[in-house]
This record gives C-alpha cells, sequence and structure tokens, in this order.
C-alpha cells in the first residue's frame, strides 16, 4: 500500500460522472420520498374501516388516530431534527470515515460468497484500504 493521502471528499464527490446508476438511486431515494407520508394518507382512508371492526363511529377513531400520528412527526422533529445536525454533518477540513463500493448492479449489495464490493476505505481523512476494481 502506498503511502498515506489526504483525500477531500467534495472534490473526489465533484469529479464522479453521472451514471445510469446514479439516477436509478436518484429515482430509488424519490419513491422513498414519495412513500414518506403515505402512512398519513393511509390512516385516512383505513380508519373509517378500522372503526367499523372495533365498533366505533369514525370520529371517535379518525380524529385521535391521525392527531397522534402528527404529534409523533412534531415530537420526533423537535427532539431528534437537530440530531443531524449535531451528528450528521461535517464541516470542511474535517476528516470523514466512508467506504466506497465497487458494483455495477444493486442485486450486488448483497454479498456474494467470498465476494466482497468494497473499493476503499477512508479512515480519519486517510486512504486506509483501496482495492482495484
Amino acid at each position: 500500500m502506498s503511502a498515506a493521502q489526504t483525500v477531500y471528499v467534495d472534490d473526489l464527490i465533484d469529479r464522479q460522472q453521472l451514471t445510469g446508476r446514479t439516477y436509478l438511486q436518484l429515482g430509488l431515494l424519490l419513491v422513498a420520498l414519495l412513500c414518506d407520508g403515505f402512512d398519513l394518507q393511509l390512516v385516512g382512508v383505513a380508519a373509517p374501516w378500522l372503526a367499523d371492526a372495533w365498533n366505533l363511529k369514525p370520529s371517535q377513531l379518525v380524529g385521535p388516530v391521525q392527531s397522534a400520528n402528527l404529534f409523533g412527526m412534531m415530537l420526533g422533529a423537535i427532539f431528534l431534527g437537530g440530531l443531524g445536525d449535531r451528528l450528521g454533518q461535517i464541516a470542511p477540513g474535517f476528516r470523514a470515515d466512508f467506504a466506497a463500493w465497487s458494483i455495477d448492479t444493486p442485486d450486488e449489495l448483497g454479498y456474494w460468497i467470498g465476494f466482497n464490493p468494497c473499493s476503499m476505505v477512508v479512515r480519519g481523512g486517510e486512504i486506509a484500504l483501496e482495492r482495484n476494481a
């Protein structure tokens, strides 16, 4: 292995080209984003059927369930929203730890026997492991 070298993550990312796989990943993230609010919509549809099954009036169930859903989101935003700012960001000049995987298709994310897709590991801003892809 060569001598340790400093890796600037923003430069490394900027040098990458957008490929079909990148657009696939962005598309999957978009689907995840659209599904994120699905629970709020689903409660409004499922609650009347649940009220019927539990012999309640819809007003007895829909209001409290929908309110509990929104209240839980509010508590999560209040108490966990700032956690990402404290733990999830790296200021310029700070060292980052990450691993880069070299795969051709998303199904390769599941490890095959004896196959490790990890092509580079960076620890403390220095390359700790680098394999030819």
